[in-house]
């Protein structure tokens, strides 16, 4: 995995650590909220429910 990491240009080795970074943290956690409404992402535009999660 490191070494195809270095292949790549910084630009997307920075959008991999954030994904990774995003599936470690605990959702629901103060610290996620915390986060989401400082940076303002709207989640709606990314994420929607699929079947197991709407009612």
């Amino acid at each position: 995995m490191f070494l195809r990491l270095l292949e790549l240009p910084d630009a997307v080795v920075m959008e991999v650590v954030a994904i990774v970074m995003g599936e470690t943290l605990f959702a629901g956690s103060a610290v996620v909220e915390a986060t989401g409404l400082q940076i303002g992402v709207d989640m709606a535009r990314y994420w929607q429910a699929d079947p197991a999660f709407s009612s």
